[in-house]
């Protein structure tokens, strides 16, 4: 049988071939209790995962899809129609899919090449913001974005305080321009959300702001060879 999932080599859905398939039901007991610790309301959930074990048509990648679904009823007719659709299509559209996992998570080349060059500390932190990008885990990875941030302030004006005063200081100095101080304070304002708020921001705004630090991170990394394709290019003359 050919499915279309993910593939983690390729980087997009290919045509994947069924190597395995095996269901397993969970039943949790939930309830909620009254002021005096007594139980207020007992209820039954039922649970319904599929493990498809497929390898890609096209690169011949494994991949193992986890998808856990959510029945109103203990009625096996349910879970038996959850596991024919899975069976014929690869998903049920009976059962309410609440969580999905794909294993291996990780993509041909994680890490941007450029990062490998970098001082250890930033390279560790930029690595692991990545892995908790792929993963998910959007607001830790915006809360690791807000601590480059931090340490890029502190190496180049010193731990002189909280973030607005690093952010300010950096301004004054004129390491960062107005436009990218602007920047670097959303990223910032995000991030202490994160930390602080509960936020958990979108796929979208959390791209956002890590290309926002890496381009500042990037071009500071790129200083010194900027400088010497200066040097090295000829300057014009009056001629030409």
């Amino acid at each position: 049988m050919e499915l279309w999932k993910n593939c983690w080599n390729c980087g997009h859905d290919t045509p994947q071939e069924r190597v395995a398939l095996e269901f397993f039901p969970r039943i949790l007991e939930m309830f909620s209790k009254k002021d005096d610790g007594k139980v207020n309301q007992r209820a039954w959930s039922v649970f319904y995962d599929s493990y498809l074990f497929a390898k890609c048509r096209k690169c011949s990648a494994p991949s193992l899809f986890v998808d856990e679904y959510w029945t109103q009823t203990t009625s096996t007719e349910e879970s038996k129609l959850i596991s024919e659709e899975v069976k014929a299509n690869g998903v049920s559209k009976s059962g309410n899919l609440v969580h999905s996992l794909n294993y291996p998570a990780f993509s041909k080349n994680p890490f941007p090449q450029w990062t490998h060059d970098l001082e250890e500390t930033y390279m560790v932190l930029f690595w692991e913001v990545y892995q908790a990008t792929a993963l998910g885990l959007n607001s830790l990875a915006m809360m690791g974005i807000r601590t480059i941030v931090d340490k890029y302030a502190s190496d180049k004006i010193g731990d002189i305080g909280g973030f607005e005063k690093k952010l300010n200081a950096l301004l004054e100095s004129k390491i960062v321009s107005s436009d990218q101080h602007a920047l670097l304070k959303v990223v910032v304002d995000a991030g202490s959300a994160s930390a602080h708020r509960g936020y958990k921001p979108s796929n979208k705004h959390l791209k956002s702001c890590l290309q926002i630090i890496e381009h500042l991170i990037s071009v500071e990394k790129f200083g010194d060879v900027i400088n010497e394709i200066k040097q090295a290019t000829p300057k014009r003359t009056h001629n030409n």
